[in-house]
C-alpha cells in the first residue's frame, strides 16, 4: 500500500490518495493507515480527506481504525467510495460516524469538507467543540532519561517537531551511554515511561522538566518518530507551554 498525502493551495485539508491496495483496508493495510493517522494527529493535522477509489474492501479492523481516530478528534471524510465499502459501513452501522461524500471529483469533495470546517469553527468560537490542546510546529531539541531500570546510564536526545501542553511529537532520536558518550542501539520507546524530559522553548533560558509516556512509535522517511504524552506536568510548565503556543498561533494569524 502507498499513501500519497498533499495539501491544496490555501486549504487546511490533508488529502490522502491511497493506492496499491491488494486486499483493501484490511489487516496490514489497516495497520499502515493507523500508523499514518497517528503521525498526522501528533503533527496537528486533523482534517483528513481520503480518496478511496482504489480501496475495494474494508473489514472490522479497518472500520475500527477509522472510528478510533474520529473519536480522538480527527475529522475524516471519505470520497469515491465503491458499493462494497458503502455496504460494509451500513452493515456495521457506522455510516453516520465514518462520514463520506457521494462524489468522485476531488474539487467538489474539498469544497464540501471546507464548508463543514467553517461550520465547525463557528461552533468552536461559541465554545461547543474543539481540540483539548492547541498544537504548533517547533524545531528545537529535547533530552530525556529512560526509566529507572537503566540505572541512569542511558540518556537520549531528540528533535521536537510539534508541541502542546498535552505532549509532543519528536524524531531524530538517539540514545547514548552517559558515561562513555557511545551511541547505543536505536531506542525502542513505545509503551515506555520517560523519567525526565528536558527542553527549552525557543528564545527562553528556562528549562522545562516533565515526565512522559510514549504512546506510539513509528518510522517515517527512515527516521523513528514518537508521540509522547506528558504526565503530571506542573501548572507552571503548562502555562509556559500554553503561552508559547498562543504566541506562535497569534503570529501565524
Amino acid at each position: 500500500m502507498k499513501i500519497f498525502a498533499y495539501q491544496r493551495a490555501h486549504s487546511r485539508l490533508e488529502i490522502l490518495d491511497i493506492v496499491e491496495f491488494s486486499n483493501g483496508l484490511t489487516g496490514r493495510g489497516a495497520l499502515q493507515l493507523q500508523e499514518f493517522f497517528s503521525a498526522c494527529l501528533d503533527e496537528g493535522k486533523c482534517h483528513i480527506l481520503v480518496n478511496v477509489k482504489n480501496m475495494k474492501k474494508i473489514d472490522g479492523l479497518g472500520i475500527q481504525v477509522l472510528e478510533h481516530f474520529i473519536k480522538r478528534g480527527m475529522q475524516i471524510r471519505l470520497f469515491n467510495l465503491g458499493t462494497e465499502i458503502q455496504s460494509m459501513l451500513k452493515m456495521a452501522g457506522k455510516q453516520n460516524i465514518i462520514k463520506s461524500y457521494n462524489e468522485k471529483r476531488i474539487d467538489i469533495a474539498v469544497s464540501l469538507f471546507e464548508k463543514e470546517i467553517l461550520r465547525e469553527r463557528d461552533k468552536v468560537s461559541r465554545g461547543i467543540l474543539g481540540r483539548r490542546y492547541s498544537r504548533v510546529n517547533t524545531s528545537f531539541s529535547k533530552e530525556f532519561k529512560y526509566h529507572s531500570g537503566h540505572n541512569g546510564e542511558i540518556e537520549g536526545k531528540a528533535s521536537i517537531l510539534n508541541l502542546s501542553e498535552g505532549g509532543l511529537f519528536a524524531n531524530k532520536i538517539i540514545a547514548y551511554n552517559l558515561h562513555t558518550g557511545e551511541i547505543v542501539n536505536e531506542p525502542e520507546l513505545a509503551g515506555r515511561e520517560l523519567d525526565v524530559i528536558k527542553f527549552s522553548l525557543n528564545g527562553s533560558s528556562k528549562v522545562i522538566e516533565a515526565k512522559g509516556h510514549c504512546i506510539w512509535q513509528t518510522r517515517k522517511n527512515s527516521r523513528v518518530c514518537v508521540g509522547i504524552q506528558f504526565k503530571n506536568l506542573s501548572k507552571v510548565y503548562k502555562d509556559m507551554i500554553k503561552n508559547y503556543v498562543n504566541e506562535v498561533l497569534q503570529f501565524k494569524d
